[in-house]
């Protein structure tokens, strides 16, 4: 509990700055408010400084946050210059692990070390709103908090309860974000834990997916809509990479051995014993088959997960905001190199091929794997086609993936980074390319599968085409992906004639 008045409170953390943080202040001010808006502080520096009052600060961190801004605020300044909304981020080095936390430490300071798994656009949002009385004019300000949306019940006015109008020239706007973090893998928790953070102002914008952070916030609560029960948020303070660490963990010994430690089959078969238990015992969505799945194999094939080398959920400027690859490989001149799409298991990837050779093209990756756990499907970049195209080097099952080292060998970060696989592998694919070509003639699951990627690509393109897809929009897809477009026009009549696709509209089709 706080004992000392607010008074003494803030000449305490004034006292602290000047003891820990004079220097850090100066550059603060000089900066402020263009390049640099809040002062960094360690907890650690703190309790050396005060034991009770970085522990207050721990218990009790709204009223402390207050304080420590304000003494701030009222600091002796070298310069003559305002810190009236600057803010002070303390760092807390002292993580929780995020699978322990629990409602009850609700409106407390705590720190999280994981992996950023998705990432939301910056967006502006109402810090202060103002509200204009439609019958008189008069201002309202209300506060906006992370839950509902407050509105003034009356007029400061007119006192009427009457409808009002926000007006946004005379609102207060903050920037926000929100992300998700999981464990770092090599804190051994369960990987589908999870954690929201909400971020507000300078510090967002500064994270990416993938990237390893220690997070320092205070833990909220809030009630699902019609239920009892209440989901746990951080409130984001401050952010530190955990970059610099990786080498650390992952040690040059670790790294040499991924490059040169040969894939066996044994591995191999020890992985897919592993997985069809997990798979036998547990139904995974899709975040599970990546976290449970396709991580371990690739490690397997001697990717660091932890290196910048593999950027998890990956995206481009030429892509959706909401499309991103799942993996993307890197070699050593930082190229794209292999990209990996994870789908839930008991999926059909005949439906997501398409998917997968979209993203290559973008990325101008030569190799790509698309899996649900159960399948496995290779594809390789065709160095003779004049236009981009990928060739099926293999389709698989579990199983079966030991009984084709060789070609899971051209994947593994050790022949990616000196190309001994590579023109073996084309070997592999212009063989599957001509298999291709005389089992078209004969064999009707081609056509099958061709299908499944065109009613595929319109599903995929009604995401964003509410009122059906315009057929040209498909035709392009499919140039870009896969049939040509006199084949994929051809399709989509026999997915009409089959009753698989309809047209809302003249020349727009949807999936049914």
């Amino acid at each position: 509990m706080v004992t000392m008045e607010s008074a003494e409170l803030i000449d305490r953390f004034k006292q602290f700055y000047h003891t820990y943080y004079r220097n850090e202040i100066g550059e603060l001010a000089q900066n402020y408010p263009s390049e640099q808006r809040s002062l960094y502080i360690s907890w650690n520096d703190l309790h050396q400084f005060d034991a009770d009052l970085a522990d207050d600060y721990r218990a009790q961190p709204d009223p402390l946050q207050e304080y420590a801004e304000e003494a701030l605020r009222v600091y002796d300044l070298p310069i003559d210059v305002g810190l009236d909304q600057a803010h002070v981020r303390i760092d807390l080095d002292d993580p929780t692990e995020i699978g322990q936390i629990r409602a009850r430490q609700h409106d407390q300071l705590m720190s999280v070390r994981g992996i950023t798994r998705e990432v939301t656009d910056v967006r502006s949002k109402i810090q202060q709103a103002a509200f204009e009385c439609q019958r008189c004019g008069t201002l309202t300000r209300i506060p906006q908090t992370d839950g509902d949306f407050q509105e003034p019940c009356e007029c400061q006015g007119c006192e009427r309860q009457d409808r009002f109008n926000v007006n946004t020239s005379q609102s207060e706007f903050v920037d926000s974000q929100e992300l998700t973090l999981i464990p770092l893998l090599e804190s051994g928790s369960a990987t589908e834990n999870e954690i929201t953070v909400r971020l507000k102002d300078d510090i967002t914008g500064e994270t990416s997916t993938g990237d390893r952070i220690r997070l320092t916030g205070v833990l909220r609560t809030r009630r699902q809509a019609g239920k009892s029960t209440v989901d746990i948020y951080l409130d984001g303070v401050s952010i530190i990479s955990l970059g610099d660490v990786q080498a650390e963990f992952w040690d040059a010994e670790y790294l040499d051995d991924a490059l040169t430690t040969p894939l066996t089959e044994n591995a191999i078969e020890s992985f897919a014993t592993r997985t069809r238990a997990i798979l036998t015992t547990q139904d995974l969505d899709e975040f599970g088959t990546q976290t449970k799945i396709i991580s371990p194999f690739i490690h397997l094939l001697g990717w660091n997960l932890y290196h910048p080398e593999v950027i998890l959920e990956h995206s481009s400027d030429s892509l959706n905001s909401r499309d991103r690859a799942d993996y993307a490989l890197l070699d050593e001149r930082s190229n794209y190199s292999v990209i990996i799409e994870a789908k839930q298991e008991g999926t059909r990837l005949n439906n997501h091929t398409g998917q997968l050779k979209r993203y290559m093209r973008i990325f101008g990756a030569e190799l790509g794997m698309l899996t649900n756990g159960e399948r496995y499907l290779f594809l390789c970049s065709d160095p003779d086609s004049d236009s981009p195209r990928e060739i099926t080097v293999l389709d698989c099952k579990l199983e079966d993936l030991s009984s084709h080292l060789g070609i899971l060998e051209a994947y593994t970060r050790r022949q990616r980074s000196n190309g001994d696989a590579h023109e073996s592998l084309h070997e592999i694919a212009e063989a599957n390319k001509e298999s291709d070509k005389k089992d078209s003639v004969t064999n009707s699951g081609d056509q099958d599968t061709t299908s499944a990627e065109v009613s595929s690509m319109i599903s995929e393109l009604e995401e964003s085409n509410g009122h059906g897809v315009p057929v040209p929009a498909v035709l392009d897809y499919a140039e870009e992906c896969g049939p040509t477009r006199e084949v994929a026009r051809d399709i989509i009549e026999s997915l009409q004639h089959g009753g698989k696709v309809y047209e809302p509209k003249e020349n727009h089709l949807r999936v049914i």
